[in-house]
């Protein structure tokens, strides 16, 4: 259960084991998160309350980051610089390029003048980094004046900087032939 193992990796007092009480040991993960005095302290409280809270939201959070990369990425593929960082890494076709410049190099060098992309499938989760988010988007897309579309798969890291902003900490994108 990705939440007690969250809540026990942060409780300094946990020591490798859910409780050395017999009986709480025994319980479901759950239950003993609830009961054992090892992990129900205030920070473990805390952090089970944020990992709900981010498990109510991480997905319209990436969906609305998916509409909006797309939209700007069909449109202004300069735009898209604000959503890298320096440590940001693209790996474009098997070709890698880090930092946010050479990103938008790369993507405003790519051979085509027109793209549209549709989604067909958006999966996201969370990661062990406090609000980070990984997303699986696959679909297909229309270049300049072609009439068959090409699948593609794409995935995205999603980290926060100092300020809490999200930025694409890894962006993976490979077309899918046959």
């Amino acid at each position: 259960n990705p939440t007690i193992l969250i809540a026990l990796a942060v409780v300094p007092s946990y020591s490798g084991t859910l409780c050395d009480n017999p009986t709480i040991a025994r319980l479901s993960h759950p239950s003993a998160l609830g009961l054992c005095p090892c992990v129900a302290s205030p920070t473990a409280r805390t952090i089970r309350t944020n990992i709900v809270k981010m498990a109510t939201n991480f997905e319209e959070i990436a969906k609305q980051f998916i509409e909006f990369y797309y939209s700007q990425f069909d449109t202004d593929r300069k735009s898209l610089a604000s959503l890298y960082r320096e440590q940001s890494m693209l790996t474009f076709e098997s070709a890698s390029v880090l930092g946010a410049n050479a990103i938008v190099e790369k993507l405003t060098s790519l051979p085509f003048e027109k793209v549209k992309h549709q989604v067909s499938t958006l999966d996201a989760q969370p990661t062990m980094v406090e609000g980070g988010i990984v997303i699986l988007v696959t679909g297909q897309l229309l270049v300049d004046e072609e009439q068959r579309p090409m699948n593609y798969t794409q995935a995205f890291q999603l980290a926060r900087d100092p300020s809490g902003q999200y930025f694409v900490f890894n962006d993976l994108f490979k077309l899918v032939y046959g």
